[in-house]
């Protein structure tokens, strides 16, 4: 299992200034969530829930699909969700 640390080495940004794929800590970490203008998590892990302090003050919109994560899971089901929500950020400027 790896360590918090070891799971932020894996966050990137996907669109400069947009669209970032994290692992929970980082969107559980609000300095990293400031640091980067961070306004909607997209949450698919069906393990995780969101982080209540990420929704607390409202700042941070959340949409949680839980998927499990298995070659079983099909993802197709949840796209116009995922995209809609995507969108709505965009059109917020998040």
């Amino acid at each position: 299992q790896l360590s918090a640390e070891e799971y932020r080495s894996y966050g990137k940004e996907i669109r400069p200034d947009f669209l970032y794929l994290a692992s929970k800590f980082d969107a559980e970490d609000p300095e990293f969530l400031k640091k980067h203008k961070i306004t909607h998590i997209l949450n698919v892990a069906e393990e995780c829930e969101p982080a209540a302090e990420s929704q607390s003050k409202g700042a941070i919109k959340v949409k949680h699909i839980q998927l499990r994560d298995s070659p079983r899971t099909i993802l197709r089901n949840h796209f116009d969700g995922a995209f809609s929500f995507v969108d709505s950020a965009k059109k917020a400027k998040g």
